[in-house]
């Protein structure tokens, strides 16, 4: 490792205050690193609200920078020249075929953001509850340093590092591969939709040493109407009523039953201190009742007989934004939580440890707008874009091809990566759906489709059967050539040989 792991200086930052070396001193603030790059802080006196880390710029002016998002892409992750804009959790440098990672490992303790300067490199690690400092009167350790270099191949220098941050990552230890209802349905479901999906793609995947998974998406609960997709969660509405039933037959019809639900909004029965937002029923990461109530939604959704569960809205819920909208302080107004002794990252995080502890070993977890960095290690995949669509191809375009090109390099090093379903309905050209659903099937990444019933033609069934065989034998990562150029790469590297796509339509 070229790079040193210890900062050239440190700031901390109390309040709005940015204390000097001499005032952190007097109010005796100490901040330190290991041998092994743990970060930790101690203030006896005050509160801290940022601890920045500045270290020293080591690759050249004209060198290309990739920068990770908050939780998830929205179409816009790239490599760019002279990167001025707050990287979140770590940040690759191409600088020739010299190639640099700057990052924190998985499962910190604050909020990590780097910032490339012309001389150095500014490491934020937000430390407060909400928009609360805290006190630490033990040494508290934030965040552990991860540095790599190397030069060779650019992709597998980014799997590598993500390797490197990530010591004890998850996956499906399987080819993921079947039917999601969302982006032909929308929420207007049934359980008879739901089950001649699962056939559907149970005939896709014949002959296949891997049942193929059916996950039933929004639409299913009982409180579900055009102005609110949140709970509860203990029942469903009369187009689905009996979803243990329902299970029972998506398994005997030959596929996996998987349920999705958005665990922190809700019309339960609680007192007003479990809610963050009693006006929009977001409940409080921090509060035990919440994780109580959360618990209790996974061992249901269990012994229902589903053995995935796809939980969502785990961002937007707690920032009341989505990942794109985010601020750099991270939140637009002031914010607290029921637990006031913890960070914000520690609360998160410790709110996907209890949707781990309460899942049992053959159930996997599916995180959707949860932030990967803090997941990785707990869940089993991750949703690493923003949603594509059934009904816009351009959507599909923008989100689909962006994420599945820059997010690949986190399959298998944090969790399984989905870059989102393929659609086919009568408003996305069936050439084009094809050609998204061949990318993904020779990625190696979870590949899920959304068919209309309308477009359940012998035509669809063959390219999605050929997917389906795809995605089970395609087991090394997908490269793609071009992605220092572009948002959406054209050329892909698989084990299938080197394809072309022309992602516009004509």
């Amino acid at each position: 490792m070229n790079m040193n792991l210890f900062p050239e200086h440190i700031s901390v930052i109390s309040g709005g205050n940015e204390l000097t070396e001499q005032a952190a001193e007097n109010e005796k603030i100490s901040v330190k690193i290991t041998a092994d790059g743990t970060v930790t802080v101690k203030s006896a006196n005050v509160g801290v609200s940022f601890v920045k880390l500045f270290f020293k710029r080591v690759f050249s002016g004209s060198a290309l920078i990739y920068g990770d998002c908050f939780e998830r892409g929205y179409g816009d992750l790239s490599w760019k020249e002279d990167r001025r804009d707050l990287l979140h959790w770590y940040f690759i440098a191409a600088d020739g075929n010299s190639f640099y990672g700057y990052g924190v490992k998985t499962q910190p303790n604050a909020l990590c953001a780097w910032r490339v300067h012309d001389k150095e490199i500014e490491l934020t690690c937000d430390v407060r509850n909400g928009t609360d400092k805290l006190q630490f009167k033990e040494e508290f350790p934030i965040a552990q340093l991860a540095f790599k270099t190397g030069s060779g191949n650019l992709h597998d220098f980014c799997r590598s590092f993500c390797n490197t941050m990530c010591d004890a990552p998850r996956s499906c230890r399987r080819p993921v591969f079947g039917a999601n209802d969302w982006y032909c349905n929308y929420g207007d479901s049934s359980a008879k939709k739901i089950l001649r999906a699962a056939k559907f793609a149970v005939k896709c995947a014949d002959g296949l040493p891997y049942k193929p998974f059916m996950v039933i998406d929004d639409g299913w609960q009982k409180n579900h109407d055009e102005d609110f997709n949140g709970g509860e969660w203990d029942e469903a509405n009369d187009r689905f009523s009996d979803m243990a039933k329902l299970a029972s037959d998506i398994d005997a019809a030959g596929a996996i039953p998987g349920i999705w639900f958005r665990p922190l909004q809700s019309k339960i029965q609680l007192p007003d201190e479990c809610f963050s937002d009693r006006e929009n029923l977001f409940l409080d990461p921090s509060h035990p009742k919440t994780l109580e109530t959360v618990k209790n939604d996974i061992a249901r959704f269990y012994k229902w007989g589903f053995k995935l569960v796809k939980f969502d809205f785990v961002t937007y819920d707690i920032f009341y934004k989505w990942g794109f909208e985010i601020p750099e302080n991270y939140f637009s107004t002031e914010k607290h939580f029921f637990d006031k002794t913890k960070t914000t990252a520690q609360i998160i995080k410790d709110f996907y440890k209890v949707i781990r502890s309460a899942a049992p070993d053959d159930l996997l977890l599916l995180g959707c707008n949860a932030i990967g960095h803090l997941a990785a290690g707990i869940i089993d995949m991750q949703r690493t874009g923003d949603d594509t669509s059934g009904e816009s191809w351009e959507r599909t375009r923008k989100m689909g091809v962006n994420t599945l090109a820059f997010r690949s390099m986190q399959h298998g090093t944090f969790f399984d990566a989905d870059a989102d379903c393929v659609g086919f309905t009568d408003k996305v050209p069936f050439e084009m759906s094809v050609r998204w659903l061949d990318v993904v099937s020779k990625s190696s990444t979870p590949l899920f489709v959304s068919v209309a019933e309308a477009n359940e033609t012998p035509q669809t069934a063959r390219a999605v059967a050929e997917a389906f065989n795809n995605a089970v034998f395609c087991r090394n990562i997908s490269k793609p050539l071009d992605w220092l150029d572009s948002l959406m790469p054209h050329e892909w590297q698989s084990d299938m040989g080197t394809d072309s796509y022309d992602w516009n339509t004509k």
